[in-house]
């Protein structure tokens, strides 16, 4: 069953990608809480016209690159319990992004870089990058890797990052 619409996915779960990589084929991700955080622990590749999954299929799934497509596309906070909520409510608008990224460093953008950094890490994504990511809004360019950085450190020197390096 597809996810669209679902508020929010509780692990062990599956998360199911269809067509991709191909038209004919769909990747099911089984997802659980790992050391690591919400992980797939299983890729099952199946056959949408129910025809024979062969090795060069599998040849054409990044499992890596799916995966992390996939959970960005819904994914939006991580709950201690491993509950990964996909409200948009975690992100404000465009609009209160665009503000935020104005005003630089300051303690509610810091919050904010605490939280989308938290939420990378929880998934396995690249934390700095969907901060830089975060901020591309309006028209504008991702936030620079250096400002990104910069306001990582910041973001954790006041505790709103904690346990990842």
């Amino acid at each position: 069953m597809p996810i669209a619409g679902v508020t929010e996915l509780r692990v062990p779960a599956e998360l199911h990608v269809f067509r991709v990589p191909r038209d004919d084929l769909d990747v099911v991700f089984s997802i659980d809480m790992t050391d690591a955080g919400v992980r797939p622990v299983a890729v099952t590749l199946r056959s949408a016209a129910k025809s024979e999954v062969t090795t060069s299929d599998w040849r054409l799934v990044n499992v890596q690159q799916i995966w992390r497509d996939a959970i960005t596309r819904i994914a939006r906070r991580v709950e201690r319990d491993g509950t990964v909520v996909t409200e948009k409510d975690f992100l404000l608008p465009d609009d209160g992004m665009e503000l935020l990224r104005a005003k630089g460093p300051v303690d509610e953008t810091l919050r904010m870089v605490g939280e989308l950094y938290s939420f990378a890490d929880a998934l396995g994504l690249a934390p700095v990058k969907q901060v830089q990511l975060a901020f591309e809004v309006n028209g504008l360019e991702p936030l620079p890797r250096t400002t990104a950085t910069a306001w990582v450190k910041r973001a954790r020197e006041l505790g709103y990052i904690r346990g990842s390096e």
